[in-house]
């Protein structure tokens, strides 16, 4: 892997260490990585425009690096990779306070990161997990209860947003969008925040959302201190809504499922979540009355019922 760094980077490296599939090294007091990249090159390639415009302000953000082919990746045996440079970012513990909130505008050239509106992909998920379990073994099994709740929760998500989008004038949905993340991790450091590769277009309750349902996938969560932080938050009815949409979704078990399917991980990640599904509609139903301090949500009845 050296002699290819060098001849598509120009970087002579002296150690290079590889670690979860991903090279590490030093050149010039530079910290890079090597790190290999599974989306297709129209997406790759509107991050790096992204990547570009938002370091000309922020500087923290790894760098994508161009090869002397002026690409923004390789390809060493079938797979892609893409250079970065690793900034001087504090990797203290992430917190919510951290979420990046970096306001750009949208054009047709980011087109492939745009995630809103999210219904379109939660169906798509829904379906193929659903064509996934037709023909896998654990489909006869006692896993299935718990498969159905979470699928079901996924069908209420889309449902809920959907009334969202139909109900509310199209003239009180917010103009900008923000850079955003694919997952946000409550036990990541802030650093995650700016590695490019992670990055999409969205509303600004996306990271939120995603951050909530980290925490309570760790079992990390205190209701006080997430209803200090929710009501802090500048949402209209709208973007409340939006945020408890987003939270309907059980986006912790799908990742949780797709990494059980690819052996990634054990199933007794699944069974206990399995355990948890009425803790979850719990967490659900105090975040909806937290909201409901602040603006009028519709409610979800089998989720607020006592």
């Amino acid at each position: 892997m050296k002699n290819i760094i060098n001849y598509y980077y120009n970087l002579n490296i002296e150690n290079i260490h590889l670690t979860k599939g991903i090279y590490y090294f030093k050149n010039q007091n530079q910290s890079f990585m090597l790190t290999p990249f599974y989306q297709d090159e129209k997406h790759l390639l509107d991050l790096y425009q992204l990547n570009q415009k938002l370091r000309l302000t922020n500087p923290r953000y790894y760098k994508i690096y161009l090869t002397k082919d002026q690409l923004p990746y390789i390809l060493v045996d079938g797979t892609c990779y893409v250079l970065l440079g690793i900034t001087s970012v504090v990797h203290d513990s992430l917190s919510f306070f951290d979420l990046s909130k970096d306001s750009i505008s949208i054009d047709s050239s980011f087109s492939s990161l745009l995630r809103f509106p999210w219904q379109k992909m939660w169906s798509y998920n829904l379906d193929n997990f659903e064509e996934i379990l037709k023909h896998h073994p654990v489909s006869t099994s006692s896993y299935m209860p718990i498969f159905l709740y979470y699928m079901g929760l996924g069908e209420n998500a889309i449902q809920y947003v959907e009334h969202i989008l139909t109900t509310f004038p199209k003239t009180t949905f917010p103009e900008d969008f923000f850079v955003q993340h694919h997952r946000v991790d409550a036990r990541a450091s802030v650093a995650s925040l700016y590695f490019p590769l992670d990055l999409v277009i969205d509303y600004p309750c996306r990271d939120v959302a995603e951050y909530l349902k980290s925490l309570f996938f760790y079992n990390d969560y205190d209701f006080q201190v997430i209803e200090d932080l929710l009501l802090s938050l500048k949402y209209s009815s709208f973007g409340y809504s939006l945020l408890f949409g987003r939270l309907l979704y059980p986006s912790f078990f799908f990742d949780a499922c797709a990494d059980f399917f690819s052996e990634k991980k054990e199933e007794s990640s699944i069974l206990l979540l399995g355990e948890r599904r009425e803790e979850y509609r719990i967490f659900l139903r105090e975040i909806y009355y937290i909201i409901r301090k602040k603006v009028e949500i519709e409610e979800v009845r089998w989720i607020v019922r006592d």
